[in-house]
């Protein structure tokens, strides 16, 4: 403090006004106001080093304390204050001040980078910078600029610094000094570099703002993306045991209730929630108004309800304002609208109608040198609720797992309520109480997770149902908000028994099978043909298609009537007559109805384990939470029954095999909603080798294709594709073991061969073999068909 703001220092110290007076550089203390002998020592003193003169005028080696750091008077040297004003006096007037905010610019293994700010009045000619190790002084450097460097220091080692200011009169007190250690050698790791140019902003004395630097990368030189938290931490010196500790995302931080004229350390480090940084260098800080620091504002609002808690497009009044003698600036800022203080006019205000984007209210205070002290109020929107179901239509087999998700939006809170009937005209509603997952995922964002069971029923607040018997049906997610409003969205879970085929059939070789005619052989086709009158095959068509699942919606869009609409999932009709006509739509909707179904697997690997077992595995093509696996398997050259094994995993094993025997096996994906094509393999049973056998060969399928195209050219420029094609269908029916058919029930993804039908029209034999599909929908059942589809327990 300057030696015409000692006064002041005082008053904001809490000296009596009787004692205001002797609060000069010049003027000694009495007995009477000793009991402000620190405040007076500190604010008159200016914090410099008397020492020299205090010796050369007798001030006894008790007494210097009043004299150098740590500034304070004791009892018994009242009598020394007429002294100690003469070398107050003298030194304030020649000798340096000292320098502030000495911060580490930089710091690696070895060396180190400080610097610090140069005083505005009387400052020095030269600085000396002091490195000390341990006890003692390891280095020394003088410069005349305000930074250092030190270099050839050791790794992971602590050093402490301080700076002192020259002039011709003297040397200035030493800065408060700094601790830091020097990081290790060579250290390549994954945690955060740690935090730099740690120094104060302000301080008032009970608060000081403290602040820092930090470069987002690690070690490694990778770059950090993602938020980090910053720690502070901070001390009583003296009080080791005591640490404040503090968490904060803005690279400052504000220190509340401080002791007055007390010292602190203060240091920083860095989380990214898995590692931790370094710390930054240790800074020892005076709780003690200093001569820049600024006021803080006040933010006042009307009206001020309670927890600051508004509804939306409520109109408040913000007021900012702040109390000083000096001309300062307001700058007042709403979500992102920024007001400014007139001039000479330090106080700001507006109106605001309140929305969840104007939530902060900053007010800074700012002077010409661009100083800040800023103050924050969080005010609260009350809104919503706001209900989503993350998926409306959930479709499950009847021995998996489902679970219904709810996004709910609102503050405060909502309160979630859920509900069930078992249909959407079901009058009678059935309140779940059981317990449910919450998560936050965002502000005032929440996921409520339901559990259903299909055996048994339990929740949790994803509503997660597993093994779901009787379980289908409408979930509502009902949110209450704080004035009662009520939201409530639905979900309807679609339960389907898990029905695979007993052996890897496809659709098109069952309707050759059934010596369906050519032209409604078509029907049986990747994309049905519906246009000829089939009504004579209806009972086979429906039999090769039918799948077990619910197709009548798409099969009234098709202007099925409403009595053959049993058809379409698998029931009879009472008039076979008059329905038979419409098979060939019913079947188009069974095949279209499948394009929703998985994907198949790919890569299905085996290896021989033992002689009689072999271990199946095969890479997942996308996640679904509701696909079950079915393995068929038999032996090769054999007319008997797969052996069917159904599994939610991506790899079996398969025991009891004969060691002499080969296999034949299919691979097939399904859900509610069908299943994919089959991938077929054979099993060479070579139980020893080291190597196992995958199915896949880019070789293999560009040589395929090759000479598929090869065919087609030939075939099509010599005019034999339609002798091949009338052969084919003249000779025996396909085998459900022939590799060359891709598919099985039609509509299953675009990639197909479709086996040549008899026809006149070139153009529409190619549009009969366009593989688009059009997105159908459907709404699975409980039913079984004349393809012998059954419902399989899990292995």
């Amino acid at each position: 403090v300057h030696v015409n703001l000692a006064k002041d220092c005082c008053q904001q110290r809490g000296i009596s006004t009787s004692c205001l007076s002797m609060c000069s550089s010049n003027t000694p203390l009495t007995a009477e106001c000793s009991e402000y002998g620190d405040v007076w020592v500190q604010c008159t003193s200016e914090g410099h080093d008397h020492t020299r003169c205090c010796a050369e005028s007798g001030i006894p080696d008790e007494c210097m304390s009043a004299c150098r750091h740590p500034f304070t008077l004791k009892a018994d040297c009242i009598e020394y204050t007429p002294i100690l004003a003469k070398c107050y006096s003298w030194l304030t007037t020649n000798l340096p001040s000292a320098v502030s905010n000495l911060e580490i610019t930089s710091r690696n293994s070895t060396s180190v980078l400080f610097s610090w700010d140069v005083p505005l009045q009387r400052p020095g000619n030269a600085y000396q910078v002091t490195l000390d190790k341990g006890n003692s002084v390891f280095r020394q450097v003088n410069v005349t600029t305000n930074s250092a460097r030190f270099d050839n220091l050791e790794p992971s080692t602590n050093y402490t610094v301080f700076v002192t200011a020259f002039n011709n009169y003297g040397s200035s007190p030493p800065s408060f000094k700094i601790s830091f250690e020097t990081l290790p050698d060579n250290e390549l790791n994954d945690r955060p570099t740690p935090p730099f140019g740690l120094h104060i902003a302000w301080n008032q004395g009970k608060r000081a703002n403290i602040t820092w630097d930090w470069s987002p990368v690690r070690y490694n030189g990778q770059k950090i993306t993602d938020p980090v938290t910053y720690i502070v931490n901070y001390v009583l010196t003296g009080n080791a045991s005591v640490w404040t500790s503090v968490k904060t995302r803005n690279m400052w931080y504000v220190m509340e209730n401080l002791t007055m004229n007390a010292l602190y350390e203060v240091y920083v480090y860095i989380s990214d929630g898995n590692l931790q940084s370094r710390s930054s260098s240790i800074v020892t800080m005076l709780a003690a108004p200093d001569e820049y620091s600024l006021p803080e504002p006040q933010i006042i609002i009307t009206p001020e309800n309670i927890n600051r808690t508004y509804r939306a497009n409520d109109q408040i009044e913000v007021k900012c304002t702040v109390e000083s003698d000096r001309i300062l600036n307001l700058d007042l800022l709403i979500g992102k609208t920024l007001i400014h203080s007139e001039p000479s006019r330090m106080t700001v205000e507006t109106f605001l109608n309140i929305d969840e984007n104007n939530n902060l209210i900053t007010c800074t205070v700012m002077d010409t040198d661009g100083r800040q002290n800023r103050a924050h109020m969080h005010i609260f929107v009350q809104f919503g609720p706001i209900v989503n179901m993350v998926t409306e239509q959930i479709y499950a087999y009847d021995d998996l797992s489902a679970e219904i998700q709810c996004i709910v939006q609102g503050y405060p809170e909502p309160v979630l309520e859920w509900y069930y009937r078992k249909s959407p005209n079901a009058a009678r509603m059935e309140r779940l109480n059981d317990s449910v997952h919450v998560k936050t995922t965002a502000l005032n964002q929440y996921l409520h997770t339901l559990l259903v069971c299909f055996f048994e029923t339990y929740y949790l607040s994803e509503d997660l149902i597993q093994n779901v018997t009787g379980r289908n049906g409408v979930y509502s997610c009902k949110a209450i908000g704080a004035d009662g409003t009520e939201v409530t969205k639905n979900a309807e879970l679609n339960i389907a028994k898990a029905a695979l085929p007993l052996s890897p059939r496809f659709i098109l070789q069952c309707c050759v099978d059934a010596k369906i005619s050519e032209k409604c052989l078509r029907v049986c086709s990747v994309n049905p043909e519906i246009d000829d009158d089939c009504s004579a095959f209806s009972e086979d068509l429906l039999r090769c298609a039918n799948d077990g699942r619910d197709h009548r919606s798409c099969c009234m869009r098709s202007r099925i009537p409403p009595d053959c609409l049993s058809m379409c999932s698998g029931g009879k009709v009472s008039n076979n007559a008059v329905c038979s006509i419409f098979a060939a739509r019913a079947v188009a909707c069974m095949i279209r109805g499948h394009e929703r179904a998985p994907s198949p697997p790919t890569l299905l690997h085996y290896e021989n384990v033992a002689p009689d077992s072999v271990k199946i595995s095969w890479t997942e093509t996308e996640a679904d939470p509701y696909k079950v696996y079915a393995i068929y398997y038999r032996q090769e050259n054999s007319d008997g029954d797969f052996t069917v094994v159904k599994t939610s995993k991506t790899e079996v094993v398969l025991g009891g095999l004969d060691p002499n025997t080969n296999y034949d096996l299919a691979l097939v994906s399904a859900n509610a909603l069908g299943h994919s094509p089959f991938l077929e393999t054979k099993i060479i049973n070579t139980f020893g080798s080291t190597r196992g056998h995958t199915f896949i060969s880019a070789f293999f399928f560009a040589f395929l294709i090759a000479a598929a195209a090869s065919f087609v050219v030939y075939t099509i420029r010599t005019n034999a594709w339609l002798r091949v094609v009338q052969k084919l269908h003249r000779s025996q029916p396909l085998s459900d073991r022939d590799p060359s058919v891709a598919f099985e029930n039609p509509g299953y993804g675009t990639e197909v061969q479709i086996r040549g039908l008899a026809h006149s029209d070139p153009i529409a034999a190619t549009e009969w073999q366009n593989a688009d599909l059009e997105v159908a929908d459907s709404l699975p059942t409980e039913a079984n068909n004349g393809m012998r589809y059954a419902k399989l327990n899990s292995a």
